[in-house]
This record gives C-alpha cells, structure tokens and sequence, in this order.
C-alpha cells in the first residue's frame, strides 16, 4: 500500500527527531506528504489556574522551535509539511488528528521526553501503536 500521508509526533526530544527524519526518508521515497503533529499535555490546562498565561504561549513557541528544523528538512527535500500544535493527551490526539486527516502511517519515536514522564504518563508511541487503526512504525532513539 503506497503512503500518500505519513503523521510523525514531535516532542523535541531526540528520539522524535530521529523518526521525524525518518519519516522525511520515507515520505520521498513513496512521494507522501509530512503532517507534524506536537501535542502540548493536558496538565498545561493547570497554567490558566494559575493565572500565568505566558507560560502556555512559551510552550507553544517551543513546540514551534522543535518542528523548525525538521520542517526545514522536509522542505529541502520537497516534501510537502503541514504542522499541527494541539493541546490534551498526546496518544489522543495523535490518533485522532491520524484519523481525521486520512495518513497512511504514523512515525513516532520509541522514547520521550524523560524516564519519569514514562513513569508517570506512560510511553505515548506504546499507546498509540496499541491504539491507532493507522498503521505505526516506532524508531529506537
């Protein structure tokens, strides 16, 4: 089955670099369009409790800094990239955003952020491989 649109999750950890890379490597091999996805976490809703509204502009400028060099890669490369900053839960939304935008193959990184965020949250690519009724191929970082 030929790929037509390839979702891969950013979180500007390396691991999510890495398989955005390789999902740049797959998407100009078939011809496919890139659709970069970073999910800001619902805990961020807690910020507007506490009255410090800047913080989620700053999450938001940071997921635009991480999805930068990998969009200029893929632009390099002649890969159509469209970028999607959302917030809630990262598996969630992923999944959905897959769904709803029709991808072929969502590309993830095997590690996040950090081994606690695991702990407490969980692996976001092992939910959303578990999940996805799109096809996932996870990258070792």
């Amino acid at each position: 089955m030929p790929f037509k649109k390839i979702l891969t999750g950013i979180d500007g950890s390396d691991a999510s670099k890495e398989a955005a890379m390789e999902a740049i490597r797959v998407a100009k091999s078939v011809g496919a369009s890139l659709l970069m996805v970073y999910v800001i976490p619902m805990g961020s809703d807690m910020i507007e409790y506490f009255k410090v509204s800047k913080l989620k502009q700053a999450l938001k400028e940071n997921a635009r800094k991480a999805m930068e060099d990998i969009r200029s890669e893929g632009k390099k490369q002649n890969i159509p990239v469209q970028v999607i900053i959302d917030e809630g839960s990262p598996s969630e939304k992923i999944i959905d955003i897959a769904v709803r935008n029709q991808c072929d193959l969502i590309v993830l990184g095997r590690k996040g952020k950090s081994a606690l965020e695991k702990i407490l949250v969980g692996s976001v690519a092992e939910r959303v491989a578990g999940q996805s009724p799109v096809p996932v191929m996870l990258i070792p970082g």
